[in-house]
């Protein structure tokens, strides 16, 4: 004989459909909370990287004047330094984050040399909104973020 079982229906083992839409709006929320921060660092990583160009840049003329007593004036070509600076920079900083290009030119003896940084994009105005908020007197924003003439110092 074989022992009866008292015990109600059985429950097979699983989720129920609720349980499982419950789940998907939970991650949905959470996702919705997280994705714009990681934008937000995505963005500041990336100022912060175009930022490290500009000084690289800087200490390379630096440098150059220091070995050539002068800087002459110029107008480098787009997306790339000018051959004179290429041997005093360790990488191509000319070419940014995003799509950001970057062009150095020098107007005359008594003028500094400038950086003008462009962006073409939303995004890549919203770096450059934020390095010239970093770096203050030295930068003079064209636009909404569209343009950058940084003025490289001592």
């Amino acid at each position: 004989m074989t022992p009866c079982s008292s015990a109600g229906p059985t429950r097979e083992a699983g989720f129920t459909l609720v349980e499982i839409v419950i789940v998907i709006m939970v991650i949905g929320i959470l996702a919705s909370l997280v994705i714009p921060k990681y934008r937000q660092s995505e963005l500041k990583a990336q100022g912060a990287d175009v930022l490290g160009r500009i000084e690289a840049i800087n200490v390379a003329i630096k440098g150059y004047e220091a070995d050539h007593e002068v800087v002459e004036p110029f107008t480098g070509p787009v997306g790339q330094p000018p051959d004179w600076l290429t041997t005093y920079l360790r990488a191509n900083y000319f070419s940014g984050p995003a799509a950001i290009t970057m062009q150095l030119a020098r107007t005359d003896l008594t003028s500094p040399c400038m950086l003008i940084l462009v962006a073409n994009g939303s995004a890549e105005q919203e770096i450059l909104i934020s390095v010239a908020a970093a770096l203050g007197d030295r930068a003079a924003m064209v636009g909404q973020g569209q343009s950058v003439t940084v003025t490289m110092a001592d």
